[in-house]
């Protein structure tokens, strides 16, 4: 079935659907009308395609080849960059590292991760984890920010919500973003600064299908890059139509290393603890 403009119903709805978990910020209201139209361009433009805001066969055929894709890497807007990986065929593995760059991580391991990135918050003076934390359930960590968090169970697979002994991980927020499609405003414990103030975030957040991590760059005037507070990043996994997030450590710890040895980003601080995401 073509879909154009004016076009309603079902399938329009699962359009909307299909590009929004493909990243593109759209509403899903079952309405074929200018939004639609541009973002349906905005994808024929970034996959080669004829631009002509018509979903038709050339379209749907590359839809349905990028929901088979198992990793994805794009951007979002001209500061957000996006990895996105399902999340059936992804595992997630939280390692304890005290204080090591994730380059130097990347290069000791010998099954190379997907993506490799850091952490949560750390102590800069004393290097001490700020969230707490078990890795292969030992703890490591016992900060304050840590009331929900990313768990992972036996078989690599993620869940968020509270510390439970039968996880394998788990890495408390810094702070939580959102739980359970509901945007998380408690905030205890941080300071207003890192909060309210617009910095370089980074962070990971799932829907059904899929997992994200998502970089919002930042402190570069010359990229036009001004980062977001805790409100602003938030917003950009309720976009992408996660239903839980979480903040991790940023500023100079963001970094992203893919199993290529390339840099979606590359922090200039060691850090306490880092992620790493494993496809067969």
């Amino acid at each position: 079935m073509v879909l154009r403009k004016r076009s309603r119903g079902h399938q329009v709805r699962l359009l909307q659907t299909h590009l929004r978990n493909l990243g593109y910020n759209i509403d899903i209201d079952g309405s074929f009308g200018n939004g639609t139209k541009a973002v349906v361009k905005a994808y024929q433009k970034d996959n080669g395609l004829k631009i002509d805001g018509i979903y038709g066969p050339m379209s749907q055929r590359a839809i349905k080849v990028a929901q088979r894709m198992k990793y994805q890497e794009f951007w979002l807007s001209k500061e957000v960059q996006v990895v996105k990986m399902r999340r059936n065929l992804t595992k997630v593995d939280l390692i304890n590292v005290k204080s090591m760059s994730v380059k130097s991580l990347w290069r000791s391991l010998k099954r190379k991760p997907k993506l490799l990135i850091n952490g949560g918050l750390f102590g800069m003076a004393n290097g001490i984890d700020l969230n707490v934390a078990y890795d292969d359930k030992k703890s490591f960590g016992a900060g304050c920010y840590s009331k929900l968090g990313l768990k992972v169970d036996y078989d690599g697979g993620v869940k968020f919500g509270k510390h439970e002994s039968k996880d394998i991980d788990f890495l408390g927020g810094s702070p939580i973003l959102m739980i359970k499609d509901r945007q998380v405003t408690d905030h205890t414990g941080l300071d207003y600064s890192f909060i309210n103030y617009k910095h370089p975030r980074i962070g990971i957040g799932v829907n059904n299908s899929y997992m994200f991590v998502v970089v919002y760059n930042g402190r570069n005037k010359w990229r036009r890059w001004y980062g977001a507070n805790l409100t602003q990043f938030a917003k950009v996994f309720d976009d992408l139509g996660c239903t839980d997030a979480m903040n991790l450590d940023g500023g100079g710890s963001i970094s992203v290393i893919n199993k290529l040895g390339l840099y979606f980003k590359v922090g200039y601080r060691k850090v306490a603890n880092m992620l790493a995401f494993y496809q067969d």
